[in-house]
């Protein structure tokens, strides 16, 4: 819906930007060892997160082809998972052990949501995403015969 309001770019930036301000915050919170404040750290940085991943499901089916939809997603999601999120808690606990200090590990973080930032306002300039084309799609014109019908 914001997407429809505003370049899909722009939405992205918005939902993503956020995060370089509250991951950062969120390690801070945790390390008081308060669980409320490690509670509201994690709360806070999550929900840009979460809504950018809710868009993403939209944003790829946007801009594969109907042909290759199906199997671009799976892959796209796939990969992503194996190289990144399934790396992430091995790379981290790395960067802990091998600095003794939790800004790398921040950092890791940081570089994936500039990863992120980058590759998928990339993949919206390549397509051919408009807002106007979303909301078409959304809204099925009806026909001529469906119209009298009701």
């Amino acid at each position: 819906m914001v997407a429809s309001k505003l370049s899909l770019t722009r939405a992205v930036l918005w939902l993503l930007l956020p995060e370089i301000l509250l991951l950062p915050l969120m390690f801070v919170l945790v390390k008081t060892g308060s669980f409320g404040l490690a509670t509201l750290g994690m709360a806070i940085a999550t929900f840009p997160h979460a809504m950018f991943c809710a868009a993403l499901a939209g944003i790829l089916s946007q801009v594969f082809p109907t042909g290759v939809r199906y199997t671009a997603n799976s892959l796209a999601y796939q990969l992503c998972t194996t190289v990144f999120a399934g790396t992430a808690p091995l790379m981290s606990q790395f960067l802990l052990t091998s600095t003794g200090s939790i800004w790398p590990v921040v950092a890791l973080g940081l570089a994936y949501v500039v990863i992120s930032l980058v590759c998928t306002t990339a993949l919206i300039r390549r397509s051919s995403w408009s807002p106007s084309a979303a909301t078409k799609k959304a809204v099925p014109a009806r026909s001529g015969e469906e119209k009298r019908q009701r």
